[in-house]
């Protein structure tokens, strides 16, 4: 079994909180999702349609929430309650062992965004210097807060 294979293993059994997109831990969103754009900084959602972060915003939250997973420390301030209550501390030990030694991602790009069960989100391809590549699903809710994480192997 390939390293991205188990990594979306633990990941998937670990992060057991159910996508904002409705999917499944093996199949988080739906292919033809048409997706707006994502959002900023640690705050609460800004710029863009009502409800909607901005591209560049959604992009620093998310660079930064995989970077605390990969640390171990995650600010659980800005989790909604769902998803701090999924994301326990024994799933913040296993993600931070099975991403925290690939390195700083080289390149963190959208492939794809839209909107699931009312949650904003963007899937990002995370490519490492090793060559490792993984997409990290993120949402947000209306207040800002962290709704959803996930990472999976590339499609």
């Amino acid at each position: 079994m390939s390293r991205i294979a188990m990594l979306a293993l633990v990941i998937a059994s670990t992060l057991a909180v159910t996508p904002p997109t409705g999917g499944t831990p093996g199949n988080p969103l739906p292919p033809s999702e048409p997706g707006p754009p994502p959002m900023t900084g640690m705050g609460p959602v800004s710029a863009g349609a009502p409800g909607r972060p901005s591209s560049a915003a959604m992009l620093t939250r998310a660079k930064a929430a995989f970077a605390q997973l990969q640390s171990g420390n995650v600010d659980r301030t800005q989790l909604d309650d769902q998803m701090n209550a999924g994301l326990t501390d024994a799933t913040v030990t296993a993600v931070k062992a099975a991403i925290g030694t690939i390195g700083d991602p080289q390149s963190f790009v959208e492939v794809r965004s839209g909107t699931g069960s009312g949650y904003p989100y963007a899937v990002y391809l995370v490519t490492f210097a090793n060559g490792t590549k993984m997409n990290f699903v993120f949402a947000v809710d209306g207040r800002g807060k962290i709704a959803g994480m996930q990472l999976t192997p590339p499609q």
